[in-house]
């Protein structure tokens, strides 16, 4: 009986000694670094056109490393080519309509409007000698009404078309008015923002990477048409990435912007990656629901960013990780 009662006592205190060993090993742990949990973020550009159209080429998979400036995908451009001649077109007619303007009519132009009104005035005349002799028939009962309102619509015609002869006569004589010469201008002007933009427009079919980092995910595929604004591929910056621990009150004073930090993933146990602090929130907040800290009992808790070396690539946004910063002897909490 007295040997189970010594048992007994020996098994308590073997209980005590390994709770209060325990204990130490936690005091100890939290003394010399700060732990916590978070999730791998990295920065992620989904990658667009700017014009609508329909993809014909790709030249990029999910998880090929990309230059900035690397071409990703290709539209049709044949509807842009033709705006782009349209656009060309329009801008040497306003420049030749601007250039006559500026420079008023050549002798050659106006010997030809001359000619023109001689022209007119010839035909003109005819016109009035048809209307006249109708018109005598028509009153004698001879000629038709039908007749004589086509030879009085010919010469109507014809009195107009020497009417605008005389007039084209005059103005390249004169020259242009100066509201005139400021119209040709803006013509021009409007011509070339046209142009600027068709070739703009062009230049948009093909998508270039905007960041250097690998393609995460490929959103479409050649054939299907796109809007302006849908994510072609989503790449991700993965040179830095990082990760958000959340840390209590009492730890909160002992992180500094700068200090080192190990990040660990469940892919790689064996591995310890090189992170530095590079924020630290200066409010308070609830304690995210995908994140568990050391003290359950604190509700409140301050944001700490890690940015973490990845020179490999191998760390991928999503991936479970646990954070360590080491404390040296000026962050440690004094006993009290």
């Amino acid at each position: 009986m007295r040997r189970l009662l010594w048992l007994g006592i020996g098994l308590v205190a073997l209980v005590a000694v390994g709770a209060w060993w325990l204990w130490q090993e936690q005091e100890q742990q939290r003394e010399t670094a700060i732990r916590g949990s978070g999730i791998v973020e990295a920065t992620e550009v989904d990658v667009a056109f700017e014009v609508p159209g329909t993809i014909v080429a790709r030249f990029v998979d999910e998880g090929a490393a990309v230059d900035k400036g690397e071409p990703i995908a290709q539209l049709d451009e044949r509807e842009f080519r033709l705006q782009v001649e349209r656009a060309q077109a329009a801008k040497a007619a306003a420049e030749a309509r601007y250039a006559l303007l500026t420079r008023g009519a050549r002798g050659q132009e106006v010997d030809q409007a001359l000619a023109a009104l001689e022209s007119a005035e010839a035909e003109l005349q005819m016109r009035q000698r048809d209307f006249a002799r109708v018109e005598e028939l028509f009153r004698q009962g001879i000629a038709a009404q039908a007749e004589w309102e086509r030879v009085r619509t010919a010469r109507d015609a014809a009195q107009a078309a020497r009417d605008a002869a005389r007039a084209r006569l005059e103005m390249l004589k004169e020259g242009f008015r100066t509201e005139e010469i400021e119209e040709g201008r803006a013509r021009l002007r409007e011509a070339e923002k046209a142009l600027a933009i068709a070739e703009l427009n062009l230049a948009r079919c093909r998508l270039f990477a905007p960041i250097a980092g690998r393609v995460l995910s490929k959103n479409r595929e050649v054939g299907e048409s796109v809007l302006p604004g849908t994510p072609v591929v989503t790449m991700g910056d993965l040179r830095r990435p990082w990760v958000n621990v959340y840390v209590s009150e009492q730890d909160l004073g002992r992180v500094r912007l700068g200090m080192r930090a190990l990040v660990y993933v469940d892919a790689y146990p064996q591995r310890a990656f090189e992170g530095r602090v590079t924020y630290v929130a200066d409010k308070s907040e609830f304690t995210p629901k995908n994140i568990q800290t050391r003290n359950e009992r604190v509700k409140l808790v301050y944001r700490v960013k890690i940015e973490v070396d990845n020179p490999d690539g191998v760390l991928k946004p999503g991936m479970p990780a646990d954070a360590v910063i080491p404390l040296d002897h000026e962050h440690r909490q004094e006993p009290s």
